[in-house]
C-alpha cells in the first residue's frame, strides 16, 4: 500500500504507508527482543538448528519493527516467523515438554489473530499489546521446548514425511 501526497498542484509523492505510530512500533521492536533469550538458550542447549531460525526471526523482526511499512522487510519477517513456528510444531512432537510448548503456540496465535482483528476494527493499541503478547507466548513456549529434552529430527520421521509427502531419507536429512 502507498500514501500519496501532494505538495503541489502538479507535484505528488509516492510514499509507503505507515501502518504504526513511532511509539507503537516501538514497543513491538521492544518485545521482539526478547528473542534473544530463546537464542542464547537454544545455543547453551547445543540446539543450533533452533539457534539458526530464531536469530533469523529476530533479524528480521528487527528491521521490520524499527520502521514498520507494507513492503518486502514485512514479508519476509511473517514468511521467517511461520517457518519458525512450523519448525517448532514438527520438533515439538514426542518432545518431553510438548504439552507446554503447544499450549504456549496456542496462545500466541489467538493473541496473533486478536490482534488482526482489533487492528482492522481500528483498535490500534490494544491490537499492539495483543501483539506484544505474540512475542511473549512464543518466546515462552520455545524457552519451555528448549528446557526439556527433544527429540532427534530424524527420530521425528513421521510426521516430517507426512508434512512433506516425501522419504525423509532419500532427502538426506538423516543419514543411518
Amino acid at each position: 500500500m502507498t500514501e500519496v501526497s501532494c505538495i503541489k498542484e502538479n507535484t505528488c509523492i509516492i510514499q509507503p504507508k505507515i501502518i504504526l505510530l513511532p511509539e507503537q512500533s516501538s514497543i513491538l521492536l521492544q518485545t521482539s527482543f526478547i528473542t534473544l533469550l530463546s537464542i542464547g538458550y537454544s545455543y547453551y542447549r547445543e540446539y543450533y538448528d533452533f539457534t539458526f531460525t530464531t536469530t533469523a526471526v529476530q533479524i528480521t523482526s528487527i528491521m521490520y519493527w524499527s520502521k514498520p511499512e507494507y513492503n518486502w522487510k514485512r514479508n519476509l519477517d511473517m514468511f521467517l516467523a511461520n517457518c519458525s513456528v512450523l519448525y517448532h510444531c514438527v520438533r515439538a512432537y514426542k518432545a518431553e515438554r510438548y504439552v507446554l510448548f503447544y499450549s504456549f503456540t496456542m496462545l500466541g496465535v489467538l493473541c496473533y489473530l486478536s490482534s488482526w482483528k482489533l487492528y482492522n476494527q481500528n483498535k490500534i493499541w490494544t491490537s499492539v499489546y495483543l501483539h506484544s503478547g505474540v512475542h511473549i507466548m512464543f518466546n515462552l513456549a520455545i524457552l519451555s521446548l528448549y528446557s526439556g529434552v527433544l527429540v532427534p529430527i530424524c527420530d521425528n520421521t513421521n510426521i516430517l514425511v507426512y508434512i512433506i509427502k516425501n522419504d525423509v531419507y532419500d532427502l538426506q536429512l538423516c543419514s543411518n
